[in-house]
């Protein structure tokens, strides 16, 4: 994975934690079993861990597939729960060069 892959899947990761990742734990239907939730991830929707990161509260992750575009974030609680926090289509693995989004 190079540098810019890297840079660009953390601060995916990053962002989608900040926007989405509203009080996990009261969405408890939204949050299961580790490898059961990842086995669905990936078996069903043939996503694949892209990037990963630390939270204040477990560990954020970033699954998506290349040949469908799908995404999915997920948090593993320290409790070995995982809970979705984001769902979405048309995943770009490289979109380009980093940038802050602003325009000039």
């Amino acid at each position: 994975m190079t540098l810019f892959n890297k840079v660009l899947a953390s601060s995916i990761v990053l962002f989608a934690a900040g926007i989405f990742a509203a009080d996990v734990q009261a969405q408890a239907d939204e949050c299961g079993v580790r490898n059961q939730t990842i086995r669905t991830l990936t078996e069903q929707f043939g996503e694949t861990r892209r990037a990963m990161a630390l939270d204040n509260r477990g560990i954020v992750e970033v699954y998506a597939s290349d040949r469908t575009g799908s995404w999915t974030v997920t948090l593993t609680l320290p409790n070995g729960r995982t809970c979705l926090l984001a769902a979405g289509e048309h995943f770009t693995p490289n979109p380009g060069a980093p940038t802050t989004g602003l325009e000039s």
